[in-house]
């Protein structure tokens, strides 16, 4: 009898020992992914959170504990697009498309703050190869998208302003050779369009 609880305590320690390892590399896998710039995600068969890194819940605004086993696409996906990218979601689950590279969509914060994110989406597969869900990982582009868009405004009160005042516009680039004459300019110089050139 004693022998048997030896045994026991044996098996136990070694149990102990392992589940301690387990945790040490999962802590030490946890801190590899809190080094990206890039938000870092895992979900399940369903589109629940299973991991999701620091970067992540910055962008996001959110706390691990509170959207870890949730779903992603009800907790942060604008209603308008939730089914679109639900059927790209569920074609990776199928096993119909293996990765998904530079897809551009809008996440909602916790915060209600519409962010614009390029992703990237590869599957997870388990020892026997069937899928088990989904890693993802996206660069918050809302800064730059901003930054197009008020370029693109600006761009277009500029040639309003031109149109408007009947001004010509033209560019000398001297380092590069070019120069360019807005199409205003050529009318007024009696030319129909740039194509008089």
């Amino acid at each position: 009898l004693s022998q048997m609880a030896a045994s026991f305590a044996g098996l136990a320690i070694e149990r102990a020992l392992a589940d301690e390892a387990v945790d040490r590399e999962s802590r030490r896998a946890q801190t590899y992914l809190n080094l990206s710039p890039s938000i870092i995600l895992a979900f399940d068969r369903d589109a629940n959170i299973t991991l999701i890194n620091e970067r992540g819940c910055s962008i996001l605004e959110c706390a691990r504990e509170g959207v870890l086993g949730k779903n992603f696409f009800d907790t942060f996906l604008p209603k308008a697009s939730r089914d679109q990218v639900r059927l790209l979601f569920q074609r990776m689950i199928e096993g119909d498309v293996d990765t998904l590279g530079d897809v551009d969509d809008t996440v909602v914060t916790v915060g209600g703050r519409e962010k614009f994110i390029r992703w990237r989406h590869t599957v997870i597969r388990d020892e026997t190869g069937t899928i088990t869900g989904v890693l993802s990982s996206g660069q918050d582009m809302t800064g730059r998208k901003q930054a197009e868009d008020a370029l693109l405004a600006s761009e277009e009160r500029l040639t309003l302003a031109l149109e408007a005042t009947h001004t010509g516009l033209w560019e000398w680039n001297i380092g590069h050779g070019r120069v360019f004459y807005s199409d205003q300019w050529w009318r007024l110089q009696g030319y129909p369009t740039s194509t008089a050139a």
